[in-house]
C-alpha cells in the first residue's frame, strides 16, 4: 500500500504567494502479475498483468483528469487559504451572488454537487456570516442569500483569484484551456 501511495504522490506545493505547483507524476515502473489458484475447480485466475497495469495508466481519461483537477485545484486553494475559504466555497458565494436568494437544492443543481456537500459548505458559510438562512423550518433550511459580508468576500477574493487563474492556464496552456471550456459545455449548462 505504500509503494503505491508513492507511485502516485504529488510533489509539494509551495509558497502560498507564488501560486505555483509541481505536476504530479506517476511511476510507470509498477510490476503486478501474479495468479491464483483454486484447487477446489482447478481455475486459474489472473489477478492483473502488467501489460493491463500500464494500459490504464497511460490511457485512462478518469485518472489523467482527477490528476489534473487535483493540480489546478491545489492553485486555487492555495490561493484561498489566507482568506479562510476554499475554492469550492468561493464557487458557493458566486453562484448564490449570481442566482440571488434561493434553495440550497438549486445551488447543488447548478455546480453539480452531492446534497451533503452543499450543506456542509453552507452550513460553514453561514457560520462565517457570509450566508444567511432566509428561511427554514423544522426540516432545515429552506431558503439561503449571499450576506454584505459574503459579498465584501468575493470582492476580497478577486485579486488572488484572479492569480489563481493565470497560474492555471499556464499549467493548462492555451490549449488546454480551451480543452477545459468544451469539454465543461458538453457535460454542464450554465444557468449563468
Amino acid at each position: 500500500m505504500a509503494s503505491m501511495r508513492n507511485a502516485f504522490s504529488r510533489a509539494p506545493i509551495r509558497e502560498h504567494r507564488k501560486l505555483s505547483i509541481e505536476p504530479a507524476k506517476i511511476n510507470l515502473t509498477m510490476h503486478v502479475v501474479y495468479t491464483t489458484i483454486n484447487r477446489s475447480t482447478n481455475s486459474v485466475r489472473f489477478m492483473t498483468t502488467r501489460s493491463a497495469v500500464r494500459e490504464i495508466i497511460n490511457n485512462c481519461l478518469a485518472m489523467r483528469v482527477r490528476i489534473v483537477a487535483r493540480s489546478v485545484s491545489a492553485i486555487y486553494e492555495q490561493a484561498m487559504a489566507s482568506h479562510d475559504v476554499t475554492v469550492a466555497q468561493v464557487n458557493m458565494l458566486t453562484a448564490l451572488g449570481q442566482i440571488g436568494s434561493c434553495a440550497p437544492g438549486k445551488i447543488g443543481e447548478v455546480l453539480q454537487l452531492e446534497r451533503s456537500t452543499v450543506s456542509r459548505n453552507l452550513d460553514l458559510l453561514i457560520q462565517k456570516g457570509l450566508v444567511e438562512a432566509v428561511s427554514s423550518d423544522a426540516k432545515g433550511i429552506r431558503e439561503v442569500a449571499l450576506t454584505a459580508a459574503g459579498n465584501a468576500k468575493i470582492e476580497d477574493v478577486l485579486p488572488d483569484w484572479r492569480a489563481a487563474q493565470k497560474q492555471a492556464g499556464k499549467l493548462l496552456g492555451p490549449d488546454g484551456v480551451r480543452a477545459v471550456h468544451k469539454a465543461s459545455e458538453s457535460v454542464w449548462n450554465s444557468p449563468f
